[in-house]
C-alpha cells in the first residue's frame, strides 16, 4: 500500500510541476485522468491483494506478481495518455488564447513550422506563441475549409506560429477591459483581485482575453502594455 501511495505521489508531482503547470492542470482535464490513475494504483492493486492473499497459499507469490504486473501496466498506459494530452502551446489566435495539447498536433503539422522551436513539443508546460495570418487567397481558403469541415483552426497549425513578441497589434486591440469581470459577483472579483496581487499589477495595467482549454473557458489576464499573459483565472470570459 505504501509503495502504491509513493508511486502515486511521485506521479502527481511530475504532472503538477512539469507536464501540467498551474493553471492548466484542471483546464486540461488532467484532474479527471489523475483520479482514474490513482484509483488504479492505490485502490485496485491493494484490493486485489486482499482478495488473493492467504497465508501459506502455494500460488501466492505468483498471484502477487500478476497483480503487480497488471498494476504497473495500467499505470504506464495511463501515464502515456496523460503525457500525450499535456499542454504544449499557448497560442494567441485572432482574439483569444488557445491551449493546445500534444495529441492535437501531428508530426506533419510540426514539420511545417517555419521556426525550429515550433517543430518540437515542450516537455515542461506550454510555450506561448503568436500567429500570423495567411497571406494568399489560396491559404485563406484552405484555412477556412479546415476550420469549417475539419474542425482544425489556425491555433493548431504550427506553420503559422510566430514568436509571441512578434505578434502584431491585434492582441492589444482585442484586450477586454478588466472592469467587465470586476462588475460581476463578489466571487469573481475576489479571484481577479488575488490574481492581480500575485502578478504584482494594478487593475488599470491589466486587461484580459478568453482562454479556450480542453475542459473550460477561462479568462487570461494580460499586461496592457506588453500583451504578455500573466495569469489564467477560472471565470467565464464571455
Amino acid at each position: 500500500m505504501l509503495i502504491s501511495v509513493g508511486i502515486a505521489l511521485l506521479f502527481v508531482t511530475l504532472m503538477l510541476l512539469i507536464w501540467y503547470p498551474q493553471p492548466y492542470f484542471r483546464a486540461s482535464g488532467a484532474d479527471q485522468l489523475l483520479t482514474i490513475l490513482i484509483g488504479v494504483d492505490v485502490v485496485i492493486g491493494p484490493l486485489l491483494t486482499l482478495v488473493v492473499f492467504k497465508s501459506g497459499k502455494k500460488t501466492l507469490k505468483f498471484d502477487l506478481g500478476v497483480i503487480g504486473f497488471l498494476q504497473i501496466a495500467a499505470l504506464v498506459y495511463g501515464a502515456s495518455i496523460v503525457w500525450q494530452a499535456r499542454p504544449v502551446f499557448l497560442v494567441f489566435a485572432v482574439d483569444r488564447f488557445v491551449l493546445v495539447a500534444a495529441n492535437e498536433l501531428s508530426d506533419e503539422d510540426l514539420s511545417q513550422a517555419e521556426l525550429p522551436q515550433f517543430k518540437s513539443l515542450s516537455w515542461t508546460g506550454p510555450r506561448v506563441v503568436g500567429t500570423k495570418r495567411p497571406t494568399t487567397i489560396q491559404e485563406r481558403n484552405q484555412l477556412l475549409f479546415s476550420s469549417v469541415f475539419e474542425q482544425k483552426d489556425i491555433d493548431r497549425m504550427p506553420k503559422y506560429y510566430i514568436p509571441f513578441e512578434e505578434q502584431d497589434g491585434d492582441l492589444h486591440n482585442r484586450v477586454i477591459p478588466l472592469d467587465k469581470l470586476l462588475s460581476r459577483d463578489a466571487g469573481t472579483r475576489d479571484l481577479i483581485t488575488r490574481a492581480l496581487h500575485k502578478a504584482g499589477r494594478e487593475k488599470d495595467q491589466v486587461g484580459y482575453l478568453p482562454l479556450l482549454a480542453r475542459k473550460f473557458y477561462m479568462a487570461m489576464l494580460v499586461d496592457k502594455t506588453s500583451g504578455v499573459p500573466l495569469s489564467a483565472v477560472h471565470v467565464d470570459p464571455w
